[in-house]
């Protein structure tokens, strides 16, 4: 696990969640139980039930919790993307069961390593617009972001979260869903989705 410096980074910068992505994904997921990389003024506009802030690092924190969004860390520690590491985190959080669905938000990194291995094993829907973040300094100017935006998803109803994400980007599956109506669970059901595979495809 990375040292708890690299998840502090003074290189990093607070920039909170645009309000009409937040409600895209409080109809994909309810009510927000966790965001454990967050602050008060953020959880203004994300309405979390629990958050951890940069100094309680909820990186190293378990995160029990039913539905969970993470706004990744911008910036990079080390050389080692912030935003990488922490849906990486998510990603284990979520193999080991710890919550039950959640949804990651970052930047879209194409080539980059982490970013082009988690859509290969997730659903995302990569947005048409580029969503303009909110400086934690209120004198600043918003992000004027220069990329797109990838939203990353766990859980049990890729379904909804595609329904509801088309609108705004281009949803794509992961290399393993060939059924985009199941659900994106842990791999101990792999096996169950290669007998549906098997089964759909003797039809």
């Amino acid at each position: 696990m990375p040292a708890m410096t690299t998840l502090t980074s003074s290189e990093s910068n607070e920039w909170y969640t645009p309000p009409e992505l937040i409600a895209l994904v409080r109809d994909v997921l309810g009510p927000i139980d966790l965001d454990p990389a967050s602050c008060a003024t953020a959880n203004a506009i994300i309405g979390a039930r629990h958050f951890y802030t940069k100094e309680q690092d909820g990186f190293h924190y378990t995160w029990n919790a039913r539905n969970v969004f993470l706004n990744t860390p911008f910036g990079k520690s080390k050389n080692q993307s912030l935003a990488g590491l922490w849906i990486a985190r998510m990603a284990e959080q979520f193999q080991a069961n710890v919550f039950q669905q959640g949804i990651a938000l970052t930047h879209s990194r194409p080539g980059y390593e982490w970013w082009e291995t988690l859509t290969r094993l997730y659903p995302v829907c990569l947005t048409r617009k580029k969503f303009d973040f909110i400086p934690a300094d209120p004198k600043q100017k918003t992000s004027g972001s220069k990329t797109s935006q990838t939203l990353f998803y766990f859980g049990p109803d890729p379904q909804r979260f595609a329904r509801i994400l088309s609108p705004i980007g281009r949803i794509l599956w992961p290399e393993r869903l060939t059924d985009k109506g199941a659900s994106c669970q842990n791999p101990q059901h792999e096996s169950s989705r290669n007998d549906a595979q098997k089964s759909e495809a003797s039809t």
